[in-house]
């Protein structure tokens, strides 16, 4: 385990050790407690919006390629490819 040093406004402080108390605990566990959940609700939100996107993703690509292993050429440089190279 590392130890560290934060300094807290002392209202949080004071909630933070009337809620150890409370819960028969230390204010480090606490602390612990707390840090872990947190990180792990926002890491969820984080992984949430990214697969909204992903989902926002279904159906882009075209239903008539099939293979585009075998394509990639005309897909990006052909005469309705992607990418149309060269300057105007």
């Amino acid at each position: 385990m590392i130890r560290t040093s934060i300094a807290l406004p002392e209202p949080l402080y004071h909630h933070l050790t009337i809620t150890a108390k409370a819960e028969k605990t230390s204010v480090a566990a606490l602390v612990r407690e707390l840090l872990s959940k947190t990180l792990i609700a926002r890491e969820e939100k984080q992984l949430d919006r990214v697969y909204r996107g992903l989902e926002q993703l279904q159906g882009i690509g075209s239903q008539d390629i099939t293979d585009a292993s075998t394509t990639i050429n005309d897909l990006l440089y052909g005469h309705q490819g992607g990418w149309r190279g060269g300057a105007k």
